[in-house]
């Protein structure tokens, strides 16, 4: 997909939008979140008409993004997702990042991983920001909740292979290349509490299978 085509996919989804100045929180000229539009044709004629847009190399353009709760069937449901954010450490890496958690370039950049849903992806990427020390996750189902992803975003990143359920009962999920993506530092390294869950993987290429 075109940064276009995503955006106006996020837009049919109930998402407003608005544009940014590229690899910046900025705001293009004239625009902020008083503008945002989740309108097709306006978003459509931002990216036709707005030069910074037609101009920028840049692979991903960063917007903000403001779930509209009236499209979530009248559930009253108001939930945000910083898109931007998720952009930026695709393009950067982890210079965009704490010291404590980054993402791989090889990881992020892979076309199966584009190929996700933009929900799954921005799931993705929060789990890894709250995942403990060995990419052990257990608030998987509620996250996806919060940021207006669903079911189906969990079950993508299951089966692309970047999330292992590794407990039904406790509800606990491993990043797959979380060692791809982070080295911890022995002194401020702190072993998973789910020990157990854990010991039931085997690791290939750094990266987690069950047993």
């Amino acid at each position: 997909m075109t940064p276009k085509q995503y955006t106006l996919e996020l837009v049919k989804r109930g998402y407003k939008v608005f544009p940014l100045v590229p690899n910046t929180k900025r705001p293009i000229k004239d625009q902020s979140y008083l503008t945002a539009s989740n309108d097709p044709q306006t978003v459509a004629k931002w990216f036709d008409n707005l030069p910074i847009i037609q101009n920028s190399q840049v692979k991903l353009l960063a917007y903000f993004i403001n779930r509209d709760p009236s499209a979530l069937n009248g559930n009253g449901y108001r939930s945000s997702i910083a898109i931007n954010t998720a952009r930026l450490i695709r393009q950067k890496g982890s210079q965009t990042m704490t010291k404590k958690r980054s993402f791989s370039p090889s990881i992020t950049e892979e076309i199966k991983f584009h190929n996700l849903p933009l929900t799954a992806q921005a799931l993705y990427f929060h789990l890894g920001m709250i995942a403990d020390d060995d990419g052990v996750v257990d608030r998987v189902h509620s996250l996806a909740n919060y940021l207006g992803a669903d079911i189906n975003d969990i079950d993508a990143l299951i089966n692309r292979g970047y999330l292992l359920k590794i407990s039904e009962s406790k509800k606990l999920y491993v990043l797959t290349d979380w060692l791809i993506n982070n080295t911890i530092r022995k002194d401020r390294y702190k072993p998973t509490i789910h020990g157990e869950e854990l010991a039931k993987l085997g690791l290939n290429n750094k990266r987690y299978y069950l047993r």
